[in-house]
């Protein structure tokens, strides 16, 4: 029992250190002129979508609940969301080359059609974010139609 609680002790001690090491949480500034709405025709329904289900990760104007300042929890979460906004950034849209950008159009489609995304460990506490039959529907026609736009300005 004693060996238990020395256990306990060293765990609790461990776990309050590791809260005084940087997360590195971060939202770098937006430029509004590079963002997705600036650059590409985003219909108020797809923007709706987009906002509720993607733009947390997936942007530079990420909400960080009270558990993203928690060690390690917050560790995981900022890993997440440097690697969705290395995957696509729709604060720095305008800053990719078209190609990219048609890629990324298409990266949306595919990735909400196989459900790969958003991801379960996002939509488990954000149930909002889960996107319906509908939802995914009209990500991909607008990101059909988002291609055909870029196209023609080729």
């Amino acid at each position: 029992m004693r060996v238990f609680r020395g256990l306990l002790l060293l765990g609790g001690v461990a776990l309050l250190l590791i809260q005084l090491l940087p997360s590195g949480r971060s939202n770098p500034p937006v430029v509004p002129a590079q963002t997705l709405e600036r650059t590409l025709t985003v219909p108020a329904d797809v923007k709706a979508i987009l906002d509720r289900s993607c733009h947390n990760c997936h942007s530079n104007d990420t909400v960080w609940p009270w558990y993203a300042h928690v060690a390690p929890i917050s560790w995981f979460m900022v890993g997440d969301v440097n690697a969705a906004r290395e995957d696509m950034n729709f604060s720095e849209w305008g800053t990719e080359n078209i190609d990219a950008q048609r890629d990324s159009l298409l990266e949306i489609c595919r990735k909400v059609k196989a459900g790969a995304m958003p991801l379960r460990s996002y939509t488990i506490l954000h149930r909002d974010a889960v996107l319906t039959p509908a939802d995914v529907a009209t990500l991909c026609t607008w990101s059909d139609a988002a291609r055909r736009e870029l196209r023609a300005r080729e």
